[in-house]
């Protein structure tokens, strides 16, 4: 679920983010990526990382094979289409 702490992040700046995941996070965030196969091309991977964050593996995962169309949002209104726009380099 997408929690208060995770939210924080998004006003943060993009190294921010990268120092506060773990290598061990990113690597099984990476490998999540990876097992979507052709559902993720398209998808930047430092924004799926970022929705993988917020909304963990499940939730980037309906979020890509749903192609944004499952795209829920905090109680401050933050959502992953949020995140993702926050932290890919492709926008």
């Amino acid at each position: 679920s997408i929690t208060r702490t995770n939210q924080s992040l998004l006003c943060s700046s993009r190294s921010d983010v990268q120092l506060y995941m773990t290598t061990d996070n990113i690597a099984d965030l990476d490998e999540a990526i990876d097992a979507l196969g052709d559902a993720a091309k398209g998808y930047d991977r430092d924004g799926l990382r970022s929705i993988g964050h917020l909304g963990g593996k499940g939730g980037m995962r309906k979020y890509v094979k749903s192609g944004g169309k499952y795209n829920p949002s905090d109680e401050l209104g933050t959502s992953l289409k949020d995140y993702y726009d926050k932290f890919s380099s492709k926008t």
